[in-house]
């Protein structure tokens, strides 16, 4: 699947917090390919895994990979520099916690 847009982490998530429906209406369903140093490394016992990129104020993007990604999730710990390729499912903000979170689906180590 070919790339429709190349973001930096950090950059995609401040466009997200500066005015997300517009940013929602940009990338909703489009494929990226977003690059930035991993705040989270998560595998579970089901052998899910996702990675997280966050910002200082609780807000976050999280990457849900491919089960077939899970042998190069494991080489990896928070701090890792990592690009990651995924359909964008848009975001949302959190009243209670005042954060947004910004999800991708499909997503693939690069």
């Amino acid at each position: 699947v070919s790339v429709d847009y190349t973001v930096n982490a950090t950059d995609l998530l401040k466009e997200f917090l500066n005015n997300d429906t517009l940013t929602n209406k940009k990338y909703l369903d489009k494929t990226l390919l977003v690059n930035g140093i991993a705040s989270e490394v998560n595998v579970l016992a089901d052998s899910s895994s996702s990675i997280q990129f966050k910002d200082n104020n609780g807000s976050y993007i999280i990457f849900s990979l491919e089960k077939n990604e899970l042998g190069q999730v494991k080489k990896l710990t928070a701090g890792t520099a990592v690009s990651i390729k995924g359909v964008c499912s848009g975001s949302i903000f959190s009243e209670i916690l005042g954060t947004t979170s910004v999800t991708f689906k499909r997503a693939t180590l690069k």
